[in-house]
């Protein structure tokens, strides 16, 4: 596989060299990153850092992220829960599903589905581009 080498001009007008394995591969964002620091230009508060996340949630919505995230999907960051017949552990996912809502997370995309922000869960850069695309279109 061809390798490219990419300059990336951070906001603070810094530039690295990165090898990137294809000529396409987004390099946009990273997991954890500056987006949103101390000493960033571009405080970009959509796209807050995994770091900064696992600070605010609660434990059960902690706990819901990490079940996410053993359940994912690589290729299109879609994660799909159990049915619980526990109707209190129901209400209480519930609860932390709404949490990670709101904090842009998670989306929807059915009965007990949900895609995971590519933000926070970078993708392969072969399914980066479908999986933003799927992002940004859902509600």
């Amino acid at each position: 596989m061809a390798k490219t080498t990419t300059t990336i001009t951070h906001d603070d007008n810094k530039q690295l060299e990165v090898t990137v394995p294809r000529k396409n591969s987004l390099i946009e964002f990273s997991a954890v990153g500056r987006l949103d620091t101390l000493y960033s230009d571009n405080s970009r508060v959509k796209h807050i850092d995994i770091v900064d996340l696992m600070s605010t949630l609660t434990p059960t919505a902690n706990k819901l992220f990490k079940e996410l995230k053993d359940q994912l999907d690589y290729r299109s960051n879609v994660a799909s829960l159990p049915k619980l017949e526990n109707t209190y552990k129901s209400k209480s996912r519930s609860g932390a599903t709404k949490i990670l809502k709101d904090r842009g997370v998670i989306k929807k995309t059915g009965q007990r589905s949900f895609i995971v922000c590519p933000y926070l869960i970078v993708p392969g850069p072969d399914f980066q581009s479908v999986i933003q695309a799927k992002w940004n279109s859902l509600p």
